[in-house]
């Protein structure tokens, strides 16, 4: 079985913007033996500098704990190798955002954005007709960069790629983990993404509580013992009792749950309504201190605060943003009176109103994904209270700017803008739509913190594994 190495984005990462190539690099040092020199042809890169009126540099034996710092000097990667299964440095030069150029050999012939050539001709051409446009060098950067930071960061090629190796040579019994919760609303995307980034070291199934079989295969037959933890939301504590499954829970089975808090239990509100029946045997987890601290004041629960991931394949950029339009809203004012307590869709309407903006509430579009934001230009959150919403990390994934009330994610993602009236959410669209500059440098800021810091391959093992790891030794 083939498989790649990934790359780790917290060592290769952007830290400059190119507009022009005036530098071409290459890893390695010719004359190290006839066989480099042979496949890698240094000869031919320094005859594509010379066509192209550039300097170039050969990228060896830097000493630097910051790995991107390998780069600094150049203003484009190439590769002119006969042969490669990469090589490695296309893939760190592409998360640094340095465009780079090949033979279509490895890493070229197997990811389409990246620009290939043959001859010195053709890469000189390719380098000229890039250093002509500005905006054509940019677009190009942020191709190969979306492509290659989606199909070689580590969470992608450790489950594509090592996971079946690693599955197959091993046979050990792993600790198995039930998660009970709706499947197809946004507590289940969040849990599904869980699913995801854990089965590398767990056994997991997901039940969804809407399907009668599962239900009744976890509860009235006792599946629950199988399992060694099992996770949800505090609908755990009570609902499989409500739905008829089991008379009432066993404490053994609430001995082995953790459950996630996923709104503040203290909002006496119907539609957001987040209760807890029992107590005794579960470890509780939340995301914002205002949902912890409601914990604590009503059920004297000590929740740990922990962050949620978000499955960065599914909400990737699609569009580019250089002026703010439509507003968009997740939901919509007639799905209940107790919903628009907490969503607030009239502050909404209003900031649209204020700023000049049409607006858009986002509810059972036939789209899937990041499609469902097609139609607007900035994702507004004017919620009083929140957990996410799950919109927020899916538009700034998708590089749609982002502003919100001062909660739930936007109190956790520092580079969020925020506001609590209408006045200021509208100052900040107009100080957005005067400089189209400042407007995709927040989209990066916005969009660099959430794929850094809450894609699952980070989340997991820094919030989760440990918790579940907790829970096990205690048990």
């Amino acid at each position: 079985m083939s498989v790649i190495a990934g790359v780790n984005k917290k060592d290769f990462f952007p830290t400059r913007k190119i507009n022009k190539i005036t530098t071409l690099g290459l890893s390695g040092r010719p004359g190290t033996h006839d066989g480099w020199d042979y496949i890698k042809r240094p000869e031919m890169m320094k005859n594509i500098a010379l066509n192209a009126n550039i300097k170039y540099e050969f990228i060896h034996s830097k000493s630097s704990n910051e790995h991107h710092n390998l780069y600094k000097d150049i203003d484009m990667y190439i590769c002119t190798s006969r042969s490669e299964a990469g090589p490695y440095g296309i893939a760190e030069a592409a998360f640094c955002k340095i465009p780079v150029i090949s033979t279509p050999v490895g890493y070229a012939s197997k990811f389409k954005s990246i620009k290939t050539f043959t001859t010195v001709d053709e890469a000189v051409s390719i380098i000229n007709d890039l250093n002509s446009n500005p905006k054509k060098l940019e677009k190009y950067i942020n191709d190969v960069y979306e492509e290659l930071t989606r199909e070689l960061n580590w969470e992608h090629v450790a489950k594509t790629y090592w996971k079946p190796l690693i599955e197959k040579r091993l046979n050990s019994n792993k600790n198995k983990i039930a998660i009970w919760t709706e499947g197809g609303w946004s507590l289940g995307k969040v849990y599904k993404g869980l699913k995801s980034a854990l089965d590398f070291k767990y056994d997991v199934d997901f039940y969804d509580w809407s399907n009668n079989a599962s239900n009744k295969s976890l509860w009235t037959d006792n599946g629950w013992k199988d399992y060694d933890i099992i996770m949800g939301n505090t609908a755990l504590t009570f609902y499989p009792e409500e739905l008829n499954y089991i008379s009432k829970l066993p404490q053994a089975a609430l001995n082995k749950m953790i459950i996630g808090i996923w709104a503040n239990v203290g909002l006496d509100n119907s539609h957001f309504v987040e209760r807890i029946k029992y107590t005794k045997g579960p470890h509780f987890h939340c995301i914002t201190s205002d949902i912890q601290k409601s914990a604590k004041d009503m059920y004297n629960i000590n929740a740990t605060l922990i962050k949620a991931g978000k499955p960065t394949l599914d909400f990737k950029p699609f569009k580019e943003v250089t002026r703010i339009v439509t507003l968009g809203l997740n939901g919509n004012p007639s799905i209940s009176k107790e919903w628009c307590k907490i969503k607030r869709p009239e502050l909404f309407k209003e900031i649209a109103k204020k700023s000049n903006c049409n607006y858009s509430f986002i509810f059972n579009s036939p789209e899937k994904n990041n499609k469902i934001y097609k139609d607007i230009d900035m994702y507004v959150c004017t919620s009083t209270s929140e957990s996410g919403p799950a919109g927020i990390m899916e538009c700034a994934l998708s590089k749609i700017p982002i502003i919100s009330t001062p909660t739930g994610h936007a109190q956790n993602i520092k580079s969020i803008k925020t506001f609590t009236t209408a006045d200021e959410a509208t100052a900040i669209i107009n100080k957005l739509n005067s400089s189209p500059k400042l407007l995709n440098d927040y989209i990066e800021e916005v969009y660099d913190e959430v794929i850094n810091e809450y894609d699952w391959s980070t989340v997991a093992p820094k919030y989760w594994i440990p918790l579940i790891e907790e829970k096990l030794k205690s048990s």
